[in-house]
């Protein structure tokens, strides 16, 4: 019987360039043309835009999730909006946009009787300006 002996290696420091290294544990910032790409102080502000019997719990986790591993601080705000009509979603919206006006992330539900008016919706919501 043969003996073999082995040994595990650290993983080697991720590096930026130079002789920037990022550390265990430590902050980090990656940079592209001098504007940041990732920086673990990132606020995301999520708005959540669904109707009364949508459950979206389960996306509210995986979204606490995800941002607790990239270590990002996370609001997640839920409107409830009636959804009967395509100008529902639309009007929903522009009051989410007009009440958290610093969201990052526009979430939005459509029940499956609007799944055929995603199109339509999509191509009017990127028209729209808010006036920002």
């Amino acid at each position: 019987m043969n003996r073999v002996s082995a040994r595990q290696i650290a993983n080697p420091p991720l590096q930026l360039g130079g002789t920037n290294f990022v550390e265990k544990n430590k902050e980090s910032f990656f940079n592209l043309f001098g504007q940041p790409i990732y920086s673990g102080k990132h606020n995301v502000i999520v708005c959540i835009l669904h109707t009364k019997y949508a459950d979206v719990n389960a996306l509210v986790g995986t979204l606490e999730q995800t941002s607790k591993k990239l270590k990002v601080e996370l609001t997640v705000k839920k409107i409830e909006i009636p959804m009967f009509k395509d100008r529902d979603v639309i009007a929903g919206i522009d009051r989410a946009l007009k009440t958290y006006e610093s969201t990052n992330i526009l979430m939005v539900c459509i029940p499956n009787n609007l799944k055929s008016a995603y199109p339509r919706l999509k191509q009017e919501l990127l028209t729209i300006k808010y006036g920002r």
